[in-house]
């Protein structure tokens, strides 16, 4: 392994270390839990404990409405809403998955919106516990790189 690759192996698990402990000071549902992704498309939360099963968010979504590609779950601080990055909801049929927010309980969900067109967000978004604050990084500010809310 080269020098460098080396290095950036270790500044990733160090910020991933870094991020769970900020994470796990802040007393709240979300620190209960950690969301991921597989490469079969589906998105799952599991419970930070001992024997804790994980649950597949993506086969409960179909309830709601019927996709197969979905990524980049994140759940608010109190665990009362998701987003994500699906081809579910108004996303379906276009071929590009999009943002969406989706309740707690996982019995609502839409896809998120800007003037009118799909959000296509290049990475994680986060959400505020009352689901009224979306932000996300995106292409089309000043820089290579913005934060939209």
């Amino acid at each position: 392994m080269e020098k460098s690759n080396f290095l950036s192996s270790i500044l990733s698990v160090l910020c991933f270390l870094i991020t769970v402990t900020v994470i796990s000071e802040n007393i709240g549902v979300a620190a209960e839990y950690v969301t991921y992704s597989l490469d079969n498309g589906h998105v799952y939360r599991i419970k930070v404990k001992n024997r804790a099963k994980p649950k597949d968010i993506s086969k409960a979504l179909n309830k709601l409405s019927k996709g197969t590609q979905d990524g980049l779950l994140n759940i608010s601080p109190n665990g009362a809403w998701f987003i994500l990055v699906t081809d579910r909801f108004d996303a379906a049929g276009t071929g590009e998955p999009a943002l969406a927010i989706v309740t707690g309980n996982l019995r609502k969900g839409a896809s998120v919106h800007s003037d009118g067109e799909l959000i296509h967000p290049n990475g994680f978004g986060a959400v505020s516990s009352d689901g009224n604050l979306i932000v996300y990084p995106g292409d089309g500010g000043p820089h290579y790189q913005d934060l939209w809310e």
